[in-house]
């Protein structure tokens, strides 16, 4: 009775064959693969880049010493809120800077400050400007205030 009963089970259950078990199982691997390769890798590799503001080019990005408010001198390179603040300060104290090499007069600001500084920077009365200069230069100030309220915005959420 044995004997009838394991030919039974054999007829009735193919899942108990060792190639249809290990088919099976090489498809259910295949199957995770393909679905970890999808979420995990193509995901990750479609993502956009992450912003980065440390790679605005120089030419994108030139603000009048003079005209540049506490807010957008902060935006340069190495140039905090406390020596953005003491520039406008130097600057409202001891009148318009001539050149960049004038930036020397506010404390806190040496010869590789100004270095670090100068591509980023230019001094000119806004008479001086041509029609596309001030395009320019109205959209490198929308687009640093763009940045400002972008960078800002991020800060309450990334925590």
């Amino acid at each position: 009775m044995t004997e009838s009963r394991e030919s039974h089970l054999g007829e009735h259950a193919p899942l108990m064959n060792p190639t249809v078990q290990w088919t099976l199982f090489t498809m259910c691997l295949a199957a995770f693969l393909a679905i970890f390769l999808h979420v995990f890798v193509h995901r990750h590799a479609t993502l956009p880049p992450k912003n980065n503001y440390n790679s605005i080019k120089p030419a994108s990005l030139q603000l009048d010493l003079n005209d540049a408010d506490r807010l957008e001198l902060s935006l340069l390179p190495g140039v905090g809120t406390t020596l953005a603040a003491r520039i406008c300060a130097e600057r409202e104290a001891h009148g318009a800077f001539l050149s960049i090499a004038d930036l020397r007069r506010v404390t806190g600001i040496g010869p590789k400050k100004i270095a670090e500084i100068s591509k980023y920077c230019v001094v000119q009365s806004p008479d001086s400007l041509s029609p596309s200069q001030n395009a320019d230069n109205e959209r490198a100030i929308a687009f640093t205030e763009e940045t400002i309220r972008s960078r800002d915005a991020g800060v309450g959420t990334s925590r």
